[in-house]
């Protein structure tokens, strides 16, 4: 082989390996900068997912807002009921019937008791029980006990309710 011949091939060989030596490390470069910008992406959508989700959960969550705060409402404070004393009396009006609440006293955790003594006619009786069952409180009635006031004809009845409800 000539001389020439073979600083033709060493030049070659040198050449490939120069480029060998360039182009495989970017090679991988560009290999890793791809794993990296796929993976950025799977990101991106998983976080545009997660932005959605939470918009979306911002939304119900505004539309079931003011039914959250009728629920919440439902609820007697149990260190002031008061509100509810109140609400008792007002049940009845002056001309229907008498109203007496006792204390309330602590039944379970979430409960209190109270005791009603009402003195009225039986459909009277009737309408307070419906108006407590349709009331914006959680009362479940749990005793009742009537007895017909007086002697002779008369409509007017006493009647003792033991009431439960849940409580803030």
């Amino acid at each position: 082989m000539r001389a020439s011949n073979k600083i033709i091939y060493i030049l070659g060989i040198s050449t490939l390996l120069v480029v060998l030596a360039i182009v495989l490390p970017l090679l991988n470069s560009i290999q890793k900068s791809s794993q990296e910008l796929a993976s950025q992406k799977k990101e991106l959508i998983l976080y545009s997912q997660q932005g959605s989700d939470l918009e979306s959960t911002i939304e119900k969550y505004n539309s079931f807002k003011s039914d959250l705060t009728k629920i919440d409402n439902s609820f007697i404070d149990k260190s002031f009921p008061v509100e509810f004393k109140r609400f008792l009396e007002g049940v009845v009006p002056v001309s229907e019937g008498k109203l007496k609440t006792s204390a309330a006293k602590e039944e379970a955790e979430n409960t209190l008791s109270f005791n009603v003594a009402f003195t009225g006619s039986f459909q009277n009786l009737l309408r307070f029980i419906d108006k407590l069952e349709n009331s914006p409180y959680f009362i479940e009635v749990v005793n009742l006990n009537s007895r017909q006031s007086g002697a002779g004809p008369s409509t007017e009845i006493t009647a003792n309710l033991e009431l439960t409800v849940l409580a803030k």
